[in-house]
């Protein structure tokens, strides 16, 4: 067992309401690829562990080949749910963004005024 258990359903809702604080504390030129790096972190994840696999096991002639299949399963499991909670957390951030920052809709330093 591992020594912090953590359940599926509190590991998503921990990395949607990551997402959306994302969302309300990065400037808005930084948004874009804030959520494209939000998106790909479960790829950045599995690339890490399959580093992780290939530099404390001992070499297989397959290595690559089972990355790939392992990839395949499972994203074809994981995939729309991870965009559908992206989806949400997004679309949360950017809600309480325009709430909790009005100013930062203008792109006007802060002045909450439209630019002249």
């Amino acid at each position: 067992m591992a020594p912090f258990p953590v359940d599926p359903a509190t590991a998503i809702a921990g990395a949607a309401a990551l997402a959306a604080v994302l969302m309300v504390a990065v400037p808005r030129p930084w948004l874009p690829a804030t959520m494209i790096a939000v998106l790909l972190l479960p790829v950045l994840a599995y690339l890490g562990v399959i580093g992780w696999e290939i530099a404390t096991r001992p070499p297989e002639p397959n290595a690559a080949r089972n990355a790939l299949l392992g990839f395949m399963l499972i994203s074809s499991v994981a995939a729309l749910p991870w965009l559908l909670v992206c989806g949400v957390a997004f679309a949360a951030g950017l809600a309480l963004r325009a709430v909790l920052r009005p100013h930062a809709r203008h792109g006007n330093g802060g002045t909450g005024l439209p630019r002249g």
